[in-house]
């Protein structure tokens, strides 16, 4: 079986559908499981299985107890950012899955995931930078150790006072001097301090290649107008790195405010660069025909609804 591709997400956002619609592009012979809920279930079709998040939710939810909200993010957002590792390793021992490749929501792919994972199939799992986790290879022996320690964090002692004092770090003399706080990402930095030697770092060029930390994050590459510098070589995305050399985007990670620049990079079912000002006239003629069909649907009500209110004023005006 080729490897499987992992989507975890709740709710049917806009960056959704391409995240989608670039993993089949490039991945046309491997298996997309959305792990979502009722409200995307509609992107189901032959390459992609729908998941309900809640049929493998039992191993997610026991870890709610133990779970402390040390964060400015929302207590049940930042909360699902732990338990989706819970529902990968529930859904990939149902599934009996060796590895999958994990990508996050706001990722668009731009290569042959089986192909660029073969170098890593004998390591737990990879990484971006030491810590982030939006494009990257899990085995199940990985999902197990991470597991298992996202759990001893919150009720080992130890473990329990290091994140304790990484949350302390956030404050100066009892204010807050820094957003954020502890996350799913912080664990994975912790586990890795322990476990360096088991986790590749795939955030860094390796051979004229990377996986994107986030379009604006700079990492040591040229950047412009707050986001990488992308040159299109062949229709595939290149960012200038210090020393010059071009260097050939894996995926390209587009996390917080950033989403909406996911439409500048969009490729077509060819693999084709879809040109930004082709684009927008694009989506400006599907936002014209919403408006014009919402318009009809108005007008077709409105007319029911004065014929009713009509017939109700002959009605009693004529007592019948």
């Amino acid at each position: 079986m080729s490897l499987p591709i992992i989507i975890i997400h709740q709710g049917n956002p806009f960056y959704l559908s391409t995240c989608i619609h670039h993993a089949k592009v490039y991945n046309p012979k491997n298996k997309i499981f959305l792990l979502g809920d009722e409200s995307n279930r509609h992107f189901a079709d032959e390459q992609v299985s729908h998941v309900l998040i809640s049929d493998y939710f039992t191993q997610a939810k026991a870890f709610e107890p133990l779970y402390r909200h040390q964060t400015t993010n929302p207590y049940h957002y930042n909360l699902f950012c732990f338990q989706r590792w819970f529902l990968l390793k529930e859904f990939m021992e149902a599934m009996h899955f060796e590895h999958v490749f994990v990508c996050e929501s706001d990722e668009l792919l731009f290569c042959d995931v089986e192909k660029e994972s073969l170098n890593y199939l004998n390591v737990d799992f990879t990484l971006l930078n030491d810590h982030l986790a939006n494009s990257i290879l899990m085995s199940y022996p990985g999902i197990v150790k991470f597991t298992e320690f996202l759990t001893s964090a919150y009720s080992n002692p130890e473990l329990t006072s290091t994140i304790d004092k990484l949350y302390q770090a956030l404050f100066y003399n009892g204010k807050r001097v820094s957003m954020g706080g502890i996350d799913d990402m912080t664990l994975f930095n912790m586990y890795i301090q322990q476990h360096s030697c088991q986790i590749p770092d795939i955030g860094s060029p390796i051979n004229g290649s990377c996986w994107d930390t986030g379009i604006h994050h700079d990492t040591g590459f040229l950047m412009e107008k707050g986001i990488k510098k992308i040159t299109w070589i062949d229709d595939l995305p290149y960012a200038t790195y210090k020393n010059g050399e071009l260097i050939r985007m894996l995926g390209i990670h587009f996390l917080g405010g950033h989403k909406m620049k996911e439409f500048l990079f969009m490729v077509d079912d060819n693999k084709k660069h879809i040109d930004p000002k082709t684009l927008r006239w694009f989506m400006a003629k599907q936002w014209i025909i919403k408006i014009f069909n919402g318009f009809k649907r108005f007008s077709f009500f409105f007319r029911r609804f004065i014929q009713k209110q009509s017939c109700n004023f002959w009605r009693k005006w004529y007592k019948i």
